[in-house]
């Protein structure tokens, strides 16, 4: 049986071999604060990548969680985020919206490769569970200043709208995580 980080190794390699393993993102890229306009169907692909992201990343960390708050955070992201995707899947067919790709639904993809890799070949324990939501809550801050940007140049009004109730949970889930990572002395894991 291969270790934990020989397996981490090995999902690296292939991370970097499918173009996600921690290079810098494609020359089109940007950073949140200077993010390009996109059009409303790239938003679309923008949102669903977010939430099917979030469902994959939590089900592959959630059976190996074992501190309550943050196999509870893991949970609600599943169920919160699973809904989310069903209620933008039925909100684009009624207005006509087809999702098209963009550098940050590429980019929000192949975080989510290398993520569930991560969570699939990590050992449980402590460092695993603090480790998981420090990620979460690191990655959830960064798409709420990117749909911070982004909701301002949206053409659909129920596409803003729906861009602005999930960032509204996913700033209820930066809540969450932080009471998760303060219950545990912090991300170095000074607690108890």
């Amino acid at each position: 049986m291969r270790s934990p980080a020989l397996e981490l190794g090995y999902a690296l390699a292939l991370a970097s071999v499918l173009g996600c393993g921690g290079a810098p993102p494609p020359a089109t890229s940007a950073p949140a604060d200077t993010l390009p306009v996109l059009a409303d169907g790239q938003v679309a692909l923008v949102l669903l990548a977010t939430n099917r992201g979030e469902v994959t990343t939590a089900g592959a960390a959630e059976p190996n969680l074992r501190l309550a708050d943050i196999d509870d955070y893991a949970r609600r992201a599943i169920a919160d985020h699973t809904a989310a995707t069903a209620r933008e899947e039925t909100l684009l067919a009624d207005a006509g919206i087809t999702p098209l790709p963009s550098w940050l639904s590429d980019e929000l993809m192949q975080r989510t490769l290398v993520r569930t890799l991560t969570w699939v070949l990590q050992s449980p324990g402590r460092a695993y569970d603090l480790a998981y939501i420090c990620t979460e809550l690191n990655d959830d801050e960064r798409v709420v200043q990117a749909f911070n940007r982004l909701v301002v140049t949206i053409e659909s009004a129920p596409l803003r709208a729906e861009t602005v109730r999930a960032r509204e949970m996913i700033a209820q889930h930066i809540a969450l995580a932080g009471d998760a990572i303060s219950a545990q002395g912090g991300c170095l894991g000074g607690g108890p």
